[in-house]
């Protein structure tokens, strides 16, 4: 059976995550859902790659600006 979830669980975890801070520039991370499209040079088709990237100011710029 499931593990009972209650509302004051879910506030702390949604909590402990959005508490993270780079070690470097000490600001907040934030984490984004990064997808680019791969060409396959053999068939022609594309596809998708997917990750999840911490995101502060210290390397934001790296990840936007390619």
């Amino acid at each position: 059976m499931a593990k009972d979830k209650t509302f004051g669980a879910k506030v702390a975890k949604s909590q402990a995550i959005a508490s993270k801070i780079c070690p470097v520039c000490k600001d907040a991370v934030n984490t984004i859902h990064y997808i680019r499209s791969i060409k396959n040079e053999a068939t022609g088709g594309y596809r998708f790659a997917e990750n999840f990237i911490g995101v502060c100011k210290c390397n934001e710029k790296d990840i936007f600006n390619k």
